[in-house]
């Protein structure tokens, strides 16, 4: 394998991940997460159990959007808290972008374009209804 090769696979696994942690952002902000934990960390059970998630995966997503500065993760007690960044994805923040993550739209729609590719159909009548 040559170099560039390597780095072409690179780049393409950096695009694959951050669409997954586009995903992930618009799941929490669905599920209300940044709204619980606005006033104070939580714990990942709690939380999970607060917004009907399995407590498992809830962890995985934080754990990645920490990475992504949305969130602070704390192993040692297994705590969840928002960072600056994150708490944009409260409902009550003067600029939130909740609205964005939250509502279905481009990201859901963008999954049903190989029906559009196959059929020619808009994506959005498929995904939407």
């Amino acid at each position: 394998m040559t170099d560039e090769s390597i780095s072409e696979i690179a780049a393409l696994f950096d695009l694959y991940q951050q669409g997954i942690a586009v995903h992930c952002v618009c799941a929490v902000a669905r599920l209300g997460v940044p709204d619980l934990l606005a006033d104070s960390p939580r714990r990942v059970e709690s939380l999970a159990a607060e917004v009907g998630a399995d407590e498992d995966a809830l962890r995985r997503v934080v754990r990645l959007l920490a990475g992504h500065a949305l969130f602070t993760y704390t192993p040692e007690n297994d705590e969840v808290g928002l960072t600056r960044r994150g708490r944009l994805l409260c409902g009550r923040h003067p600029m939130s972008l909740r609205a964005t993550f939250a509502t279905f739209g481009i990201l859901d729609v963008a999954h049903g374009l190989t029906e559009t590719i196959r059929t020619g159909r808009p994506a959005a009548e498929a995904v939407l209804g």
